[in-house]
């Protein structure tokens, strides 16, 4: 009999049957390798299935083969991670349909980082795309994953700009992690896997992506994510359907305001208007992620199928040189601008820049009168 890491790839192999109707059956039979090991009758007495819907659902069960698939993703240099996985997002196991598996490349640890997700339209403004640079920027600073959907437009922004902080960044692919879509965010892909992040799809290797595969894809990208940000959307973008998502999960939603007469902005001006928080800066995804217990903690993956928690890493927060020195000269106790330079012998201009970029990435608290201390 497959172990339930086994039937858990193997459900997912069967393109016929979505999360949903994999959620029925688990309740039903009780754990994926029994739903993997129901036979016809089993499927028509217990699940209802017709005669012909359950000899087909059993001749499949009978034909997946997770362990050739497994070996076809390692070949590749991707992993899967089971829902029962101790490394298995926790955070997106609380959501109603959670992925039986996920194919990852890249840093496995970027799963348990705390993230936001930013997301919009794929035909952005100037403006639009520098927003969505700067405020993963922030975040991805302030030692935040940044979750995405490696589409064009804000998503592409939203991607290089955790890039560009030196942070994590995940992104959600709308088809198979080996039919990667769009062509051109390929090399996008991979700088985030080589930078501490993921490239993440729960399709089966071969799944080509359609119109039925990029609203799956949004789930995820809400699911792991404690705050989605809408930066630019129409009336009726796919990214508010992810917005959508996010608020039945239970998560924040935040918009960033736009012009009234911008077909871009409509989107998230109504969301702003039916209850979404708006966001003026990166500063206000920060404190609204620290209402949340999110400045110092990860999320840590709870084992369902045994095999011990990993350990929850603190958020990565990449520090230059001259940053580290000034950042070990200020202490928890108010201290002097002028003295934390003299100490750190960082020069004086360069010194207020950096400690300024301390600021922002949620280290330091910068006081009336030039004195500084940590946050």
């Amino acid at each position: 009999m497959a172990t339930e890491r086994e039937a858990l790839i193997a459900l997912n192999l069967i393109p016929e049957m979505g999360p949903i109707a994999w959620r029925k059956l688990l309740g039903i039979f009780g754990s994926a390798s029994a739903v993997l090991a129901a036979t016809k009758d089993d499927l028509k007495e217990r699940a209802g299935f017709g005669e012909q819907r359950a000899a087909a659902l059993a001749e499949a069960l009978r034909h997946a083969n997770p362990s050739a698939e497994i070996a076809r993703a390692a070949r590749i240099g991707v992993r899967l991670v089971a829902r029962c996985d101790p490394n298995y997002p926790a955070l997106l196991a609380e959501i109603h349909d959670p992925p039986l598996a996920l194919y990852c490349f890249g840093d496995l640890e970027a799963l348990s980082v705390p993230a936001a997700a930013i997301v919009g339209t794929r035909l952005p403004s100037v403006y639009g795309s520098e927003t969505a640079h700067r405020f993963a920027y922030g975040i991805a600073s302030a030692g935040f994953c940044v979750v995405s959907g490696m589409a064009r437009g804000i998503d592409t922004a939203a991607h290089r700009g955790a890039l560009d902080a030196k942070g994590r960044t995940i992104g959600v692919l709308g088809g198979a992690i080996d039919c990667f879509y769009p062509a051109e965010n390929r090399d996008l892909g991979r700088a985030a896997a080589k930078s501490g992040g993921l490239i993440m799809s729960e399709f089966p290797l071969g799944r080509k992506p359609d119109r039925t595969t990029f609203p799956m894809r949004n789930r995820i990208i809400s699911g792991l994510s404690r705050l989605t940000l809408v930066v630019e959307a129409a009336a009726k973008s796919g990214s508010l359907i992810t917005a959508s998502l996010a608020m039945e999960q239970g998560r924040t939603v935040m918009a960033i305001p736009g012009r009234i007469d911008v077909p871009t902005s409509v989107g998230c001006n109504l969301l702003i208007r039916d209850g979404a928080a708006m966001a003026l800066s990166p500063n206000d995804l920060l404190d609204e992620l620290g209402t949340l217990g999110l400045q110092a903690t990860g999320n840590t993956p709870t084992p369902s199928c045994g095999g011990p928690a990993p350990t929850t890493p603190k958020p990565f927060i990449p520090l230059s040189d001259e940053e580290q020195r000034l950042y070990d000269v200020i202490g928890h106790e108010e201290t002097l601008i002028d003295e934390v330079i003299r100490l750190s012998r960082v020069e004086a201009g360069r010194a207020n820049a950096l400690i300024l970029s301390l600021q922002l990435k949620r280290l330091v608290e910068i006081l009336p009168g030039g004195w500084v201390k940590r946050k």
